[in-house]
């Protein structure tokens, strides 16, 4: 099966990351992947597998959109963004597309009828997220999310797609109740759907692999923001420095104002050079990193700087796999963009030497998420094959 990967590359790199993942457990099963992103092929260079890349125009990021109404030149951004899609779709054969995160693929994908599936998690499905019980913090960080979806920014931009290129016309409520979607988020409490399939976390990491043989990492903390966050942590990494013994950074591509003993600092590091090794782990939420660390049972501490990681706070905290800080201060302003909410320090720094020590989890939770993906999409596939090879037989 020739399958094509369509990846939103913005402002970081985790729809990529997670959907290379998936792409490796693919190629295992046997089947073509390709990829179309809106970057050259050096990103590609991250899998143990060689992928060819479109290049496709994208020059908008899912955060970075009015949440009511879009400005007129985010939507023209969009819609280059899926004639570029079209024209490369008319010029090459494939039997399906998996859509990272899909919610702006989708509609080109049925008017050309090629089969669709998108890779979604946290805010893309508060519509259909219903919390037992919701504190009113809890509520108010969905019900931005939710306006963001459903008649608010992406419904504009669904309407103005059709009207502007003839893509079938739809709402974000018939997007999530007939695409094929898959939710590789453990626990996530959403309307149980037939199109919608839940799947554990997925092993996602973006970096080299470090040897860290030679440190005691037990009393270590790793402090992640992301990929693309321009949130300064140099403040989390003093208070952190307080309570343990050693500290690894991983900071992007931001720079920091000060230098600390103890501290290790990295532009990035693979997350598989440091799963259960390390005490704790302090990060933004993003869900490649609380699902790979959450499979080891390494207590984390989630300050959430965008609506995504707001909701993962949420859901995490529920779940009982992370602490959460400065929610409360996000939801006070909720917007989209990335900023660092505010939280006491000494808050922090107790929750630090409150899982200094401790697994706060005492669920079984794997990280397999990529490789259940690929296996029920090479089923489905197979499946689907043996049916029209029947078929043409009998005729």
């Amino acid at each position: 099966m020739r399958i094509l990967m369509i990846a939103h590359i913005g402002e970081t790199l985790g729809h990529l990351i997670r959907g290379l993942a998936i792409a490796d457990e693919l190629t295992n099963y046997g089947q073509n992947v390709e990829f179309a992103t809106s970057r050259e092929d050096e990103y590609l260079s991250l899998s143990n597998h060689i992928y060819k890349n479109y290049k496709i125009r994208w020059r908008f990021s899912h955060n970075s959109c009015n949440p009511g109404v879009p400005t007129s030149d985010y939507l023209d951004k969009v819609l280059e963004t899926n004639i570029s899609i079209l024209n490369l779709l008319n010029e090459i054969q494939t039997d399906l597309i998996i859509g990272l995160p899909g919610i702006f693929t989708s509609q080109v994908a049925r008017k050309l009828k090629i089969p669709h599936i998108s890779i979604l998690h946290g805010p893309y499905l508060s519509p259909i997220i219903f919390l037992e019980n919701a504190s009113e913090l809890e509520s108010i960080v969905l019900e931005f999310a939710r306006k963001i979806f459903i008649g608010g920014c992406v419904d504009i931009i669904y309407k103005n797609l059709s009207n502007k290129i003839g893509v079938p016309k739809i709402t974000y409520n018939e997007y999530l109740h007939t695409e094929k979607i898959f939710v590789p988020q453990f626990g996530l409490p959403i309307e149980k759907l037939p199109n919608i399939h839940i799947a554990n976390f997925i092993r996602a990491s973006f970096g080299p692999k470090i040897n860290f043989n030679k440190l005691n990492l037990e009393s270590s903390c790793y402090i992640t923001f992301g990929t693309g966050n321009p949130c300064d942590i140099t403040n989390i990494i003093k208070i952190a420095r307080k309570v343990f013994k050693q500290v690894i950074v991983t900071t992007g591509n931001i720079s920091l104002r000060n230098k600390f003993n103890g501290v290790i600092i990295k532009p990035f590091i693979s997350s598989s050079s440091l799963v259960g090794k390390i005490s704790a782990v302090i990060s933004h939420g993003g869900i490649g990193t609380v699902g790979t660390f959450t499979e080891y049972k390494t207590p984390q501490i989630i300050i959430p700087t965008e609506i995504d990681q707001a909701t993962m706070a949420i859901f995490a905290k529920r779940l009982g796999i992370a602490e959460h800080l400065g929610l409360d201060s996000w939801a006070e302003n909720p917007r989209l963009g990335r900023h660092l909410p505010k939280f006491e320090e000494n808050r922090l720094e107790a929750l630090l030497q409150n899982l200094k020590s401790k697994q706060i989890n005492s669920i079984k939770i794997e990280s397999n998420g990529a490789k259940e993906i690929a296996s029920f999409i090479t089923r489905t596939f197979e499946g689907k094959k043996q049916l029209i090879g029947t078929v043409i037989k009998l005729s």
